[in-house]
Parts: structure tokens; C-alpha cells; sequence
């Protein structure tokens, strides 16, 4: 599960790397072009064709825009840093060089192979299936106090006499001894409870089980959906 968790994590990062470097570049050609225009401005002003107001406006245009810049760049910094965080890097601050090109993508995929692999190693399921079994095993302990019983039992015994006179003044005897014994619970007051929570506690197993799966079927048919359309525009 922390394998899962960590890989999701680092794509999850990944691609929001690249994401605020193509928003860094946009925002570095609007300033760019807000840098431009005020030096427009201000030559026509110099001229009298621009009015003052336009002049402050296009300061005010080329602030914001040199603002969200620098913003942008912190957000780029601080997603450099999650990254090296991640890869476990000493230098957290170390500038990575990750491709931002056009994803190729399998047009070969099918969606029923995919979903019987996620049967087999989604970590969450494969554990809810482990729950189940065990939750199965646990209710039939517990019926299994119904059933008649059967003890074996088995000795053995070791004997030595002896007598102060006489020709045999010792003797010795070995013997051994088994017995089975069959019985039958009559009564047993825990068990009538015993049985039912392990009823109700496999019920729930199972439904968290479905629940589960359900969910996760529903996560994979919508990311098919979106891969399929956006593959088709």
C-alpha cells in the first residue's frame, strides 16, 4: 500500500511540474508583452497621443502581470523541491529536468485486461479478499462447536514390587492404557451469540468487499472515458 501510495504520489507531482513550468512560460511571454506595450505607452505619452491615465494603466498591467511571474516561480521552486523530497535527493533545491512533450498513448489498451490486472494487484481489494477468508474461517470455528466430539486418550504404567524373603523377592509390571471418549455440547450459552457475530462480521466483510470493487470500477470506467475522448480530440 505505500508503494501505491508513493508512486501516485510522485506522478501526481510529476506532472504538476510540468504543469507550472508551460504556466511559468505563459506568464514570462505576458510580461514580455505587458513590458512592451508600456514602453509603447510611454513613448506615445512622451508625443501627447496617450493620455496619463493610460500610461498608469499599463504600469498597473505590467505589475500584475511581473507579480504573477514571480509567483509562478515560487510554485515551480516549490515543486522542484517536493520532487528531490520524493527521490529522497540531499539537494532539495536542484533544478530537474523533466520532459513536457506529448504523452504517446496506447491506443492498443483494452479495458477488460485492464480492470481483471487491477483484480489482481490492487493492494486495497487483494486485502479485502484476505478479510474475507479469514472472516469465513472464523465462522466456521465457531460452528464447529455444533459437531459431536471425539478425545483420545492414551497411558501407560510402570510398577516395581519388592519382598524381604522368598525366591521372587521382586516383581515388575508394565501395562498400558487408551480410551476414546465421544461427546456432544448440550448447551452452551456464548455460542448462540458467538455465531451470530461471526455472521454479522463476515456480512460486513463482504458487503466492504463489493463496496470496494464497486468503487473502483467506477474510478477505472471514468479514467477509460476520459482517456478514450481525450485520445479521440
Amino acid at each position: 500500500m505505500a508503494i501505491e501510495d508513493f508512486i501516485a504520489g510522485f506522478t501526481a507531482e510529476y506532472y504538476n511540474n510540468i504543469q507550472q513550468k508551460i504556466r511559468l512560460r505563459n506568464f514570462h511571454y505576458a510580461v514580455s508583452l505587458s513590458k512592451e506595450r508600456l514602453r509603447i505607452v510611454e513613448a506615445q505619452y512622451t508625443i501627447g497621443n496617450f493620455s496619463r491615465l493610460d500610461l498608469q494603466q499599463a504600469r498597473v498591467d505590467f505589475n500584475a502581470d511581473s507579480s504573477k511571474y514571480m509567483k509562478q516561480q515560487e510554485l515551480l521552486q516549490t515543486s522542484y523541491i517536493r520532487l528531490n523530497e520524493l527521490m529522497a535527493h540531499k539537494e532539495v533545491n536542484r533544478i530537474i529536468s523533466i520532459q513536457d512533450s506529448i504523452i504517446d498513448v496506447n491506443t492498443l489498451l483494452n479495458f477488460n485486461e485492464l480492470w481483471e490486472s487491477t483484480l489482481k494487484i490492487n493492494t486495497p481489494l487483494l486485502k479485502a479478499e484476505q478479510d474475507n477468508v479469514l472472516a469465513e474461517l472464523d465462522l466456521k470455528s465457531v460452528y464447529s462447536r455444533n459437531y459431536p466430539y471425539v478425545r483420545l486418550n492414551s497411558g501407560y504404567g510402570y510398577t516395581l514390587n519388592h519382598y524381604g524373603t522368598g525366591v521372587n523377592s521382586r516383581r515388575s509390571n508394565l501395562g498400558f492404557t487408551a480410551g476414546m471418549t465421544v461427546g456432544f455440547t448440550i448447551f452452551d450459552g456464548n455460542r448462540k451469540r458467538e455465531q451470530t457475530n461471526a455472521n454479522i462480521t463476515l456480512a460486513n466483510v463482504r458487503l466492504r468487499q463489493q463496496e470496494l470493487e464497486q468503487t473502483l470500477e467506477a474510478d477505472m470506467n471514468k479514467l477509460w472515458q476520459s482517456a478514450t475522448f481525450s485520445y479521440r480530440v
